[in-house]
């Protein structure tokens, strides 16, 4: 956990974490308190409440898989992308993935500030894990622009199944 957070702080972000706990009968890993505002515009900041893997082990050296991950309280805030000044708030209060696989620490974030660029990041992110099945009950996504106005949008009981990549093992 700490070097991915220092690789963030290294580019000039902000990276924490509050308690980690790993139960081994269990191998339940817990993390709680996480907040990332990396260092490059456009602005952005990631919050989660807390992450709890159920059936944690690690496949090799970069990828690892779980039984089941929860995510509680995943906010991401992006302020002030591009001409029009848009500010874009995602929201999901819970998130379950089953039989999950994906890698151990993010990969690089852009150097670019670019909308597009962070999109395309985030994309990769999501083309880099597995998992049997990704729900969540709601994923409100809330948005600002002094040009074109403001609104919020909220889906109700999202779910993806079979999410996979051509690298998962498991």
């Amino acid at each position: 956990m700490e070097t991915a957070f220092e690789q963030i702080r290294k580019q000039g972000g902000k990276a924490s974490y509050g308690k980690i706990a790993f139960d081994l009968p269990t191998r339940t890993l817990t993390i709680e308190d996480i907040a990332v505002t990396p260092g490059k515009a456009p602005q952005a900041q990631i919050r989660i409440a807390a992450i709890k893997g159920t059936g944690v082990r690690q496949i090799d050296e970069t990828r690892i898989s779980a039984d089941a991950v929860d995510i509680t309280g995943l906010e991401v805030t992006l302020d002030q992308i591009g001409a029009a000044k848009l500010k874009v708030a995602y929201k999901i209060p819970h998130l379950v993935m089953r039989d999950y696989a994906g890698p151990v620490q993010a990969g690089q974030v852009p150097a670019d500030s670019s909308l597009v660029d962070m999109y395309r990041y985030v994309l990769g992110q999501y083309a880099s894990v597995a998992a049997s099945s990704l729900t969540a009950p709601t994923l409100t996504i809330s948005f600002d622009s002094r040009a074109a106005g403001s609104g919020e949008v909220t889906y109700s009981e999202l779910a993806i199944q079979n999410l996979s990549t051509a690298r998962s093992t498991g």
